[in-house]
């Protein structure tokens, strides 16, 4: 039996935030920063789960917010890391040659 769709407030919520306390452990400390940079790599892969997610497509697709740092979110942020990074270093060299 299907489970009610999620809806976007739902998604909305479920949306990891930046924060400094990442571990909510009561103090910023050096494990923090591995949680940050987990953040920063992951975020287009949420991003698009978030859009995604509360449509008909996600639906059909399984997402749920449980797919937020996910294989799938991952995926997505290792192909869109992959296409940024060496645009923005061309853009770089570009402007520094120009």
């Amino acid at each position: 039996m299907a489970s009610a769709p999620i809806t976007a407030s739902q998604f909305n919520a479920a949306f990891p935030k930046l924060a400094a306390d990442m571990n909510w452990d009561g103090a910023v400390t050096i494990s923090d920063v591995w949680h940050w940079v987990k953040w920063f790599y992951f975020l287009p892969g949420d991003f698009l789960v978030q859009v995604i997610g509360p449509t008909p497509l996600g639906v059909f697709l399984e997402i749920s917010v449980l797919s937020y740092h996910g294989v799938g979110s991952g995926i997505v942020s290792a192909i869109a890391w992959l296409v940024v990074l060496p645009t923005a270093l061309l853009l770089i060299d570009t402007v520094r040659r120009a």
